[in-house]
């Protein structure tokens, strides 16, 4: 994964997990540094069932690496991503036999490789024995050998659902354009819209500021798509008659902004409801009121005014 691409598919993934459990980005694996775009453990009590994150969610639900390719990768990409789940199990194999024998220590979980593609890659159903997986949507495919988790995940075939919309923002052409444009319907309290539209808007106007010459083809399409995404959300507070779509690109950022100075200063991922708390205080005291919060109470003080639904 390369230029500010890279960035926006590495954020998008943290964003919509961090909450969830452990999820880190260009984790080294080898000696001759290997690195995962994304590595996600869920917390203990997540395991069992799938996260609120539609089909991000249940694909997370267990250990697993995300390996993002915007063009299909070829057949030595995918090796390489295979290796580097090797490498990985290997190194946390190696870690648990040095705690041997501390208390709770037990050979770690085989993570999941999923492999997201833009587009099919080209012979890798046969190369690595792909079938689409019984019970999950069209486009997910898995290898038989489940002693080596391998998963495909082709964004461009996946169902128009919103279930689906997180992973086809990461793709390419139509697909991510599509997304985009659902994305704006949603409303503005649901979780796709408090962390992903911000990502959107303030990489777009990072890619505003840079000359089209300078700009790859992808940077181009998520310049694109950014736009596209704000003028949609404007069309939708026009037709309900409210300023929304024309603060959005202010207020989505700002509420980005101030999401990540709360949970900083409460030493702690946010919950859906204070997450909540912090966009309907932003409609209803207004952005400067937030900013003297967040700066001036500490964190105990702080989390008891985002439960007092009373607190000004």
């Amino acid at each position: 994964m390369r230029f500010r691409f890279d960035h926006f598919i590495k954020k998008l993934l943290r964003e919509a997990l961090y909450r969830h459990g452990d999820v880190s980005t260009e984790v080294e694996v080898a000696v001759d540094a290997q690195r995962i775009d994304v590595l996600f453990y869920p917390r203990a009590r997540r395991r069992a069932g799938s996260l609120d994150l539609g089909l991000l969610g249940r694909m997370a639900s267990t250990p697993c690496l995300f390996e993002v390719f915007r063009v299909p990768p070829d057949a030595e990409q995918r090796r390489e991503a295979i290796r580097k789940l090797l490498a990985w199990q290997h190194l946390t194999l190696l870690r648990a036999r040095e705690k041997r024998g501390e208390p709770g220590s037990s050979p770690p979980p085989m993570p999941v490789l999923w492999i997201l593609s833009s587009t099919r890659p080209g012979h890798a159903l046969d190369g690595l024995t792909l079938t689409p997986v019984a019970g999950w949507p069209e486009g997910v495919y898995s290898t038989p050998q489940e002693e080596v988790p391998v998963r495909l995940v082709v964004l461009s075939e996946l169902p128009l659902s919103r279930d689906t919309l997180a992973l086809r923002l990461m793709g390419r052409g139509v697909t991510a354009e599509r997304a985009a444009l659902e994305l704006a319907e949603l409303s503005a309290s649901s979780w796709e819209r408090r962390l992903l539209a911000p990502l959107m808007v303030n990489l777009q106007k990072k890619l505003a500021n840079n000359p089209p010459d300078d700009l790859t083809e992808e940077e181009r399409e998520l310049l694109v798509n950014g736009l596209k995404l704000i003028e949609a959300i404007e069309k939708k507070g026009q037709r309900q008659g409210r300023s929304e779509g024309r603060r959005m690109g202010r207020e989505e950022g700002e509420l980005g902004v101030f999401t990540h100075q709360f949970a900083r200063k409460l030493g702690a991922p946010l919950s859906d409801s204070q997450q909540q708390s912090i966009a309907q205080r932003m409609k209803t005291l207004g952005a400067d009121r937030l900013g003297e919060v967040v700066l001036d109470l500490d964190a105990a003080a702080l989390a008891a005014w985002l439960a007092d639904p009373d607190a000004r």
